[in-house]
Parts: C-alpha cells; sequence; structure tokens
C-alpha cells in the first residue's frame, strides 16, 4: 500500500520513522470481522477524538458488559481519567445513560 507523501522504497509500518501526511489508510491486521456502528457519534462536532474512539471500545464489548474506565483503560497509553472524562461527554451529549443502581 501507497499513501500518500511517501515515495517507493521508503519504509512504511512499525518500525518507519513517521512522515508527514494528509492522508491515511487504515492497516488491515488478521481477518476483519464486520461491526456495525452508528456513524451519527462520528460526524457530531461536539464530541472529541477521544470519545469518538471509547464509543468505537464501547462497541466492540458485549451487550450486558459493565463498563468502567478503568477496565477501557487498560492496555491503551490513556489513563483512566481521560477515559472518564470521555465517557462523561458521551453521557452529556445523550450517546451514553448511566444505569447503576
Amino acid at each position: 500500500m501507497r499513501v500518500r507523501g511517501t515515495t517507493p522504497g521508503t519504509p512504511q509500518g512499525p518500525s518507519a520513522a513517521p512522515q508527514a501526511s494528509n492522508e491515511w489508510s487504515r492497516l488491515r491486521h488478521g481477518r476483519p470481522r464486520p461491526l456495525v456502528i452508528d456513524a451519527e457519534v462520528y460526524r457530531d462536532a461536539r464530541l472529541s477524538a477521544t470519545a469518538k474512539g471509547v464509543y468505537g471500545l464501547l462497541a466492540l464489548l458485549p451487550d450486558d458488559a459493565e463498563i468502567s474506565a478503568a477496565a477501557l483503560a487498560a492496555g491503551t497509553p490513556d489513563s483512566p481519567a481521560s477515559v472518564q472524562a470521555a465517557l462523561d461527554e458521551l453521557a452529556h451529549f445523550g450517546y451514553l445513560a448511566d444505569v447503576t443502581e
């Protein structure tokens, strides 16, 4: 795959040095699994990129999963505090409801 802004023979991939580009392409890792997500959240200009990413992570969870900022932050470079802020943002704009008793 060639990304605009690079030249043939330029190293690409995880070990390559970052290069300036205005165009990105998603890389496929393994067998693709179809996932349907409501695109409305991604078009909502009120939401941060972090909130949109957390929304995507939530879509991967089973319907009965208990959601916590610490669990979502595990295995990512984000802190539980930043994930909690994203969850609060999603709740504020009506994309997430607090159902704790």
